[in-house]
């Protein structure tokens, strides 16, 4: 698990839809947009920002991620995680605003633009499988459970992340608030669905043969690699780079390594309420890629 400021990546490297709702909750919450703008004499460096009329929104960089560098392709593998309310940072672009970079850099000559699909609010594991006998398994570490989560702080009470005992244990998710989890509870990047943010619920887990019975709070919010657009194309407007996202959907961008917006392909004073953000741009759209959420044991994560 590593929580990053995104300038440092480029430093280094210069659907819910799809899932149904398993506990009888709605999955439909307010949008709460807290970003606020800033002037143009107090951006930093090798920063993204959404440009509007009140001024420059900067773009999300206080996230989680479990990769480390930019992708060529869409990968259901890849996965970028708020805890504890920290997506509302996540600024909204509209098709009439500006994306412009602020950088001091070599530009790359290639883009690329990664959609995440928003897989909603869950408990703090991911890259879950379900094994042959139809039971959801997760591994013992850190790959799997997220440490600053209640989920993996209580997980790891238990079994130790990074020992010799957690190495050798497999961890079965059976239950939540009553309900067998299966194939359907899952999103492509391995997460459990169909959660409200700050909500308590009842997990039934096994370690090895041991229940384990605990109260969880969902403080997760997920989002999970599935489309891929590239350009070579930009445009230079005073001391910015200027990035043009007119073939772009709606959706959650995680810009080049630079930092992760959510683009309304419509302009501002729509009802974004109303916009599903996973539409796939193509009916190929999860075509080619891996989806982690498989009825299969053994998935890793990049490194």
């Amino acid at each position: 698990m590593r929580k990053i400021i995104i300038a440092c990546i480029f430093s280094i490297f210069a659907l819910t839809g799809c899932s149904s709702n398993i506990f009888n909750y709605s999955s439909e919450e307010e949008v709460i947009n807290e970003v606020k703008p800033i002037k143009e004499s107090e951006l930093t460096m090798e920063n993204l920002y959404v440009k509007n009329d009140e001024g420059y929104l900067p773009s999300a960089t206080k996230m989680y991620i479990n990769f480390n560098k930019v992708a060529t392709s869409a990968d259901s593998s890849r996965l970028i995680y708020f805890l504890d309310g920290e997506d509302v940072l996540i600024p909204t672009m509209y098709k009439n605003d500006k994306l412009l970079f602020y950088t001091s850099q070599t530009l790359p000559t290639t883009f690329y633009f990664e959609r995440f699909e928003d897989d909603g609010y869950s408990l703090g594991a991911m890259q879950l499988g379900i094994n042959a006998a139809n039971k959801c398994i997760a591994e013992a570490n850190t790959k799997t459970f997220i440490e600053d989560s209640m989920f993996g702080k209580n997980v790891n009470k238990l079994v130790k992340f990074g020992t010799n005992q957690a190495k050798d244990t497999t961890i079965i998710i059976n239950k939540v608030n009553g309900t067998p989890i299966t194939f359907n509870s899952l999103s492509i990047g391995g997460t459990l669905t169909g959660f409200i943010y700050g909500n308590t619920y009842n997990v039934e887990y096994y370690i090895g043969s041991l229940k384990v019975e605990e109260d969880i709070v969902a403080d997760t919010h997920f989002f999970t690699s599935f489309e891929m657009e590239e350009t070579s194309k930009f445009e230079l407007e005073d001391n910015f780079v200027k990035f043009d996202m007119s073939n772009c959907v709606s959706g959650y961008y995680f810009v080049n390594g630079y930092g992760f917006i959510r683009y309304v392909d419509q302009e501002r004073g729509v009802d974004i309420s109303k916009i599903n953000f996973n539409t796939p741009r193509t009916e190929n759209s999860y075509i080619n890629i891996e989806t982690t959420a498989a009825p299969i044991d053994g998935q890793e994560v990049e490194e």
